[in-house]
């Protein structure tokens, strides 16, 4: 989860997880407990699985997450007065 990027950003490059995320970005703990991007590892044999990223534009430019955890609950919460749009992309990883 990546939160607080500023609204001039236009792109994330490839590998700017913990590396060269834009100035002002923030990313958040994962899904695994670690910081950063992941990755799909679906497990070896399971079929096709499907990841969403979601991109929201807000009317606010910074969330006031405390600490470097956020649940989707939590998200939900804050995300739920200020979101002007959002969107999502959907793409499918197998092993």
């Amino acid at each position: 989860l990546v939160i607080d990027i500023p609204s001039n950003i236009t792109k994330l490059d490839e590998g700017a997880s913990l590396k060269k995320m834009q100035k002002g970005a923030v990313e958040l703990q994962n899904s695994f407990g670690d910081m950063g991007w992941g990755g799909p590892q679906p497990p070896k044999g399971t079929g096709v699985h499907n990841y969403v990223f979601t991109i929201y534009a807000l009317k606010t430019e910074n969330l006031p997450v405390k600490g470097n955890f956020l649940s989707y609950k939590d998200l939900d919460k804050l995300l739920k007065d200020v979101v002007l749009s959002k969107t999502t992309l959907t793409g499918t990883f197998t092993r």
